[in-house]
């Protein structure tokens, strides 16, 4: 059975905050990649501000400190595998 993606159907917004929290989990990934330190910066920052969006409409309080701890540790790792 497929999934009814009609705006108005239950599952719509399921669908919308899984595809979102896939696409926060990618770019903190990524963010283990940055090129340099300039590039941490600028990534962990519009993390941040995307987690800040999707609070408290997508996601609930608990679910928003676990991303920023998440932004932050990866960040922080990052820097330090770049001799930081």
């Amino acid at each position: 059975m497929q999934p009814n993606n009609h705006p108005a159907a239950p599952d719509s917004f399921e669908n919308s905050r899984l595809e979102d929290l896939v696409t926060v989990h990618q770019a903190i990934a990524a963010l283990g990649q940055a090129p340099d330190y300039a590039a941490v910066v600028e990534q962990r920052s519009a993390l941040y501000d995307r987690v800040r969006d999707l609070h408290p409409t997508l996601i609930s309080d608990e679910e928003n400190s676990a991303l920023n701890l998440l932004i932050g540790s990866m960040a922080e790792t990052r820097k330090e595998t770049l001799g930081i």
